[in-house]
């Protein structure tokens, strides 16, 4: 997600895939970039049940748990947003002066980064938990086998 935010991937997906395929824009066509950050969060949760014995290996899996499911809740949170203020049809309902409706628009977008950024930012935080309880786990595997190392010297 993170990637995909730095090089603007989803961004130009369906401008991209208009020109290629020669295809109209219309309401689904010109929100194949929302389903592309879809994909993205149904990819990491298939890999996150994938591996599900793995991270159940870790002693503190609650709280990796909890930053993983506090980052998916934002990211889809983040699809909806960015759904519901496609092209400004939603805003258009609610507002007609169309200086107003820049307005929102703007306002709109900005907000609707914000759970991009917790959602990132969650993700970071459970890798990095992970990371530590990885290394904690092969730490003490390296104290046992020295134990048992010097238990058969005595």
């Amino acid at each position: 997600m993170a990637l995909d935010e730095y090089f603007g991937i989803h961004e130009n997906t369906d401008v991209s895939l208009h020109k290629l395929f020669n295809l109209n824009e219309n309401g689904l066509t010109s929100r194949i970039d929302d389903f592309l950050i879809l994909f993205y969060a149904i990819i990491g949760l298939f890999f996150l049940r994938t591996f599900k014995n793995e991270f159940q290996k870790f002693t503190k899996f609650n709280a990796v748990y909890r930053w993983f499911f506090t980052g998916f809740s934002m990211c889809f949170l983040t699809i909806l947003l960015d759904m519901l203020s496609h092209k400004r049809q939603l805003l258009h309902l609610m507002v007609e002066d169309y200086e107003k409706l820049k307005i929102m628009d703007t306002w709109f977008k900005s907000i609707e980064e914000i759970p991009k950024i917790f959602a990132e930012g969650a993700f970071i935080i459970a890798f990095y938990y992970c990371l530590i309880i990885a290394k904690k786990l092969l730490w003490e595997r390296q104290k046992e086998r020295e134990n048992k190392k010097i238990s058969y010297f005595k």
